[in-house]
This record gives C-alpha cells, sequence and structure tokens, in this order.
C-alpha cells in the first residue's frame, strides 16, 4: 500500500494524475476546506 498523494497547488502540475488528490487555487481558498474535510474524516 502506497501513501496518499495530494496536490495542493495554484495550478495543476504536469504530474497531476500521480496523486489521489489534486486541488488547485490560491492557498487562502484552498486550505481551510481541505483541513476541515481532513479534521472532520
Amino acid at each position: 500500500m502506497g501513501a496518499h498523494g495530494v496536490q495542493i497547488n495554484l495550478e495543476p502540475a504536469s504530474n497531476a494524475r500521480n496523486f489521489a488528490e489534486s486541488h488547485t487555487g490560491p492557498a487562502s481558498e484552498v486550505m481551510p476546506d481541505w483541513a476541515e474535510r481532513i479534521l472532520n474524516h
């Protein structure tokens, strides 16, 4: 079993398909939603 890779970036990287999750946008918008989801999982 491998690691659960997460890409959080302003724009998708060329290797975005290699990540289990890919979130794009400004960190001020992306991170709060992502962190809340992780903490409530």
